[in-house]
């Protein structure tokens, strides 16, 4: 278990190396981040379409799970100027929370007596959607390196459903941040 944690520090301290040799600026880290949504979002769609995916839905959910991506947001979570700087920049994009996003616990989605919905900035939001992708992916390979009299609790995980909350989390970040910063 601890090389599997030495193995992660050491992947995550990488992306910030290269990101702090690359010195890329907020608006290049913001372009990295939704570019990460939008890739993640391809791997996401066939899940979303009526056809005929040619295995279960949870099974190809499962395979999906595996290969998204947390790289651009591990390396703007991390340590650096030009990370602090776009966190400060996230900090002031507001992304609505609605009940249908996902990101939102059940009746939370209410509007405010103002009548507005409730905000996050695009910093929590992209910091809840890391924490949920890096359960999503590593309960997927705990699914895929066990045996199935060997889940027993892995066998309840909805990932259909955690992925169509990820999805649309994804969607959310990646309007928010392809509007101009203002």
């Amino acid at each position: 278990m601890r090389d599997v944690v030495a193995e992660r520090l050491l992947d995550i301290a990488g992306r910030t190396d290269w990101m702090r040799y690359l010195a890329l600026d907020t608006k290049a880290i913001r372009r990295l981040v939704r570019l990460e949504c939008r890739k993640n979002l391809a791997l996401l769609e066939p899940l979303h379409r009526d056809g005929h995916l040619g295995v279960s839905k949870n099974v190809a959910a499962v395979e999906i799970a595996r290969c998204l991506e947390v790289g651009a947001f591990e390396a703007l979570l991390g340590p650096g100027d030009a990370a602090e700087k776009a966190l400060r920049e996230l900090k002031k994009i507001k992304i609505s929370k609605s009940a249908e996003d996902g990101d939102t616990p059940a009746g939370n989605g209410k509007k405010s007596s103002k009548g507005k919905s409730p905000e996050d900035t695009a910093e929590i939001r992209i910091m809840r959607l890391h924490v949920r992708i890096y359960a999503v992916k590593a309960l997927a390979e705990i699914d895929t390196r066990l045996r199935a009299d060997q889940l027993d609790g892995l066998a309840s995980v909805k990932f259909v459903q955690r992925l169509t909350n990820i999805r649309k989390s994804l969607l959310a970040i990646d309007r928010a941040l392809g509007e101009d910063p203002k």
